[in-house]
């Protein structure tokens, strides 16, 4: 396995990780994942908040459906999709040099 391949493995294990203590109401251990930027702008609160009202607009999560990266102006992003009951979107999960998440967005997919 070359290395690159193993950083995409890690980086996609973390935002499966993610996601799983998202989707069980883990806020702290989720938020443990943000690098200091993110950790300021979303503590655990606004990340349930954030969760609350995706769930509010796209129906009840459901499943995760897949996984696919790329590189993005330097950073390294993981996108999960997800289906929820009333529509199907992408969590976009941004990862520094790090491995801490720098940025996260939840769009429709593509």
């Amino acid at each position: 396995m070359s290395e690159d391949t193993a950083r995409w493995n890690q980086l996609i294990t973390q935002a499966k990780t993610f996601l799983e203590r998202v989707t069980s109401s883990a806020w702290d251990a989720a938020a443990a994942q943000f690098d200091a930027t993110m950790s300021q702008a979303m503590p655990a609160a606004k990340l349930e908040e954030t969760w609350q009202t995706i769930e509010a607009q796209a129906g009840k999560f459901e499943k995760q459906t897949g996984v696919r990266t790329t590189v993005d102006q330097g950073y390294e992003c993981v996108f999960v999709g997800t289906s929820f009951a009333n529509a199907p979107l992408e969590m976009k999960v941004v990862f520094d040099k790090d491995s801490k998440i720098t940025g996260l967005l939840f769009t429709p997919p593509q």
